[in-house]
Parts: structure tokens; sequence; C-alpha cells
């Protein structure tokens, strides 16, 4: 009898931990990441968005912004690297954002104009091209930092398009980083100016 109560307990408190596990964290991310048929459409700015309602301290930052979307450490890595931010000033440069006067770049899109792009992008581009590997394309909206780039990994491939780039460029964009993916599973040895031409190639057939 004390062991099938024990068992019981075990499995009350296993149900309570696995329901009640940072409810928070899994209400935000279930908002900001909408699966699609063919990967998931990733609003990481909407983090930083919550972070400038914060004390925009760096720790609240990392808490905030990196635990929530760990892609945004790969991205910061990145452009740490191409000395487009200074990692001994970015914990200060975040006390000088103010939510208000950036608020146009968080409204700039709806869920209509987000679908579209996942929709149809990518499916045109692998019209042109077909891919070798049909692996799952993310698009991933950030801020506060600049520029575009894809990341092909093994299991997937993400797009990462910043909010400071015009809403109306971001099919082109994302057909010009897409291209890339898409010559290196074909040729992942050809030099950097072959990918060049085949990427402006298949982009510019959709401008």
């Amino acid at each position: 009898m004390s062991h099938r109560l024990f068992n019981i307990f075990s499995l009350i408190i296993l149900v309570a931990v696995t329901t009640c596990t940072n409810p928070e964290k899994i209400s935000a991310e279930s908002t900001n990441i909408t699966p699609k048929e063919n990967g998931r459409i990733i609003l990481a700015y909407k983090a930083f968005e919550d972070f400038l309602d914060s004390d925009r301290s760096w720790e609240t930052y990392q808490k905030m912004v990196f635990d929530r979307f760990p892609e945004i450490k790969y991205l910061h890595a990145r452009q740490i690297s191409w000395g487009a931010i200074d990692s001994l000033h970015f914990p200060q440069d975040l006390k000088k954002y103010n939510k208000q006067e950036l608020q146009h770049y968080f409204d700039q899109y709806n869920e209509k104009m987000l679908n579209d792009l996942n929709d149809t992008v990518i499916k045109k581009a692998r019209q042109v091209l077909p891919p070798v590997d049909e692996k799952p394309v993310d698009l991933f909206l950030f801020f506060p930092y600049g520029s575009c780039l894809i990341n092909p990994e093994a299991d997937k491939s993400t797009i990462y398009i910043s909010l400071y780039i015009n809403p109306q460029d971001v099919k082109k964009i994302m057909l010009h980083e897409y291209a890339h993916d898409l010559h290196i599973q074909r040729r992942p040895k050809d030099s950097c100016r072959k990918r060049h031409i085949m990427r402006d190639t298949v982009s510019l057939k959709h401008v």
C-alpha cells in the first residue's frame, strides 16, 4: 500500500514539474515562434522589445534575449567578428535604446506579411533550383543588430533579417541569402566568386 502511494505521489510531482516549469518562457516562445510547413517564423525581436521594459542591464539582456533565443548568441558573435559591434561598449549601449523611439520598427510586420514571406520566397527559390536537401528553413527577425545572413546547418537553415531592413526589400534579400544555401548544397567546394554569380542569378529571376 505504501509503495503504491509513493508511486502516485511521484507521478503528481512529475506532472506538476513538467507543466509548471517557467510558464512565462513557454508562453513567450509559443507566441513568438510560428511553426510552418517548411520551417518556422521566429520573432526574436519581441524579446528585445520586452527587454526595453526592464532595467536594460547586460545581465538582463542575456537572460531575456540570449536565453530565449540562442540564435541571438550566434548572431552576437558574428557581429563582433565583423566589427559591427564592440563587445566592451555593447552593455553600455543597451542603456541608450528607447522603446518609444524604436516602436515603428517593432510595428513593421503583421501576420499576413510574415506568412507571405515564408510561404512564397522559399517555394520560388526551390522552383528555380531544387534543393538537394529539403531541410526546414527558419525566418529569424531580430533587433537591435543590423545586416542579414543565412546560417546553413545540418538539420536546418536560418535566414536572419534585421528590422533595420526595409520590409519592401526583404523578399529579395531572403532569395539572395537562400541562394547561398542552395549552392552550397550542390557545390560546397566552389569558389566564393562562383557562389556570388549563382545566388545573384537565382535572386534576379524574382526581382
